[in-house]
């Protein structure tokens, strides 16, 4: 039974990776001695190299996120529509984690182009977000397992891969500049029964294939992206209990962004103030927008959601109708300091959700009446204006609206 150590630091990995080495390669000459002084060797290296690792400054780290955040936002419909590719089923597609060592974090995508699903890493040290890494990833049957992830004390970027009878343990050097996808080990199972498995292309025993890939898993630390979504429950169980899993949907990411970055004051404290003053003062009464208040009206609720994805958020504001057929909530934006109208959103007695991760920004309604269920997705277009487009309408008696899981738009 294994032990898992509180400290899982560099130096342990370094010697466990010359251990494997020397278990692994295959080779005849196994000399003691050399192999204590490479590992000394090593670590003295690995110091020495951490010490001259120079700390991003706070200023490089916010212009990286924002390189961050106005890639995401450029690139948004690109990077939700990987979900919508054939085959490439990512438990999220959007991650960030420092595998360069230059105490930046660098973006991990999976985006859709032309109906194909890219696997990339981008640089967020340059202003365009230069690409690392960009790998095309082909469709693939429900037979097939992904995951993205680092080791503990390791920089190196590491992919497990099975498709079918084939396993394959991929590490991405970098030593010669741009990250090259290396086989580090696989194992194939051949139609006859036997099974072949290999360590970095020459044939090792299946006993030392299966050393090392316990002890990548044990190792594993941060895991970026993967799927199907019960990965770790059926095929990497013997990963490390401790691992963080920093995947995240684009919308999600968007929103990080937006909460990481420092507000630039001036443009937020006005926001802010102006959504205290709009709500508080009720000026949403003098306008277009309808609203019933008074004796017997229903309670007005307000809500927040980026419909657009431009990092200011839309307000909503149930408009009080106690009127089953008349409910509905305003959608307001806020431009050239004020908050402008824009359209409506939702009917009857009816819940609006989100959906992360998707390609659609905006918000769904839910809502049943007569027997009948309908699902409206509102969008933000261009010209400022709410549009509803009618998703599908089905028959279903037993459809009861308190029971929707999606998230919801509250009044927080």
């Amino acid at each position: 039974m294994k032990h898992h150590f509180p400290y899982r630091k560099a130096a342990v990995l370094l010697a466990l990776a010359l251990v494997l080495l020397t278990v692994l390669c295959c080779t005849e000459k196994k000399e003691e001695t050399s192999t204590e002084s490479s590992t000394e060797s090593s670590s003295e290296t690995a110091e020495s190299t951490e010490e001259t690792i120079r700390e991003a400054t706070e200023e490089e780290r916010t212009a990286a996120y924002k390189t961050c955040l106005k890639f995401l936002r450029e690139h948004r419909e690109e990077i939700a529509g990987a979900f919508l590719v054939p085959g490439v089923e990512m438990q999220e597609n959007v991650a960030l984690c420092d595998v360069a060592g230059n105490s930046l974090q660098e973006l991990f995508i999976i985006r859709s182009d032309a109906g194909r699903a890219f696997f990339e890493v981008r640089d967020l040290g340059s202003e365009a977000a230069e690409t690392l890494i960009s790998m095309e990833l082909p469709e693939s049957g429900a037979d097939t397992s992904r995951c993205f992830f680092t080791l503990a004390g390791d920089r190196t970027l590491y992919e497990y891969l099975r498709t079918g009878k084939t396993t394959a343990w991929y590490y991405y050097d970098a030593s010669g500049g741009a990250p090259v996808r290396t086989v580090l080990a696989e194992r194939e199972e051949k139609d006859g029964g036997d099974t072949v498995y290999r360590y970095l292309g020459e044939p090792c025993s299946g006993e030392d294939y299966e050393i090392l890939e316990s002890d990548l898993l044990y190792y594993i630390d941060d895991v970026l992206l993967y799927s199907p979504v019960d990965l770790f429950e059926k095929e990497l169980s013997g990963a490390y209990e401790g691992r963080q899993e920093f995947g995240m949907d684009v919308d999600r990411a968007i929103s990080f962004m937006n909460e990481i970055i420092p507000r630039e004051t001036e443009d937020w404290d006005d926001f802010a103030s102006m959504l205290k003053d709009f709500i508080l003062n009720e000026r949403y009464l003098v306008g277009s927008a309808e609203y019933v208040t008074g004796e017997g009206a229903e309670e007005i609720t307000y809500g927040l959601h980026d419909m657009n994805g431009d990092g200011t958020p839309e307000l909503f504001i149930s408009n009080g109708d106690p009127q089953f057929s008349y409910k509905t909530n305003h959608v307001y934006r806020y431009k050239d300091g004020r908050f402008i109208y824009c359209g409506d959103a939702g009917f009857r007695e009816s819940v609006l959700w989100m959906a992360p991760g998707s390609a659609y920004p905006g918000v769904f309604c839910s809502g049943g009446h007569s027997g009948f269920v309908s699902h409206v997705y509102y969008s933000m277009q261009k010209n400022g204006t709410v549009v509803p487009e009618t998703v599908a309408t089905h028959e279903d008696t037993t459809y009861k609206i308190e029971n929707h899981d999606d998230k919801i738009v509250t009044n927080d």
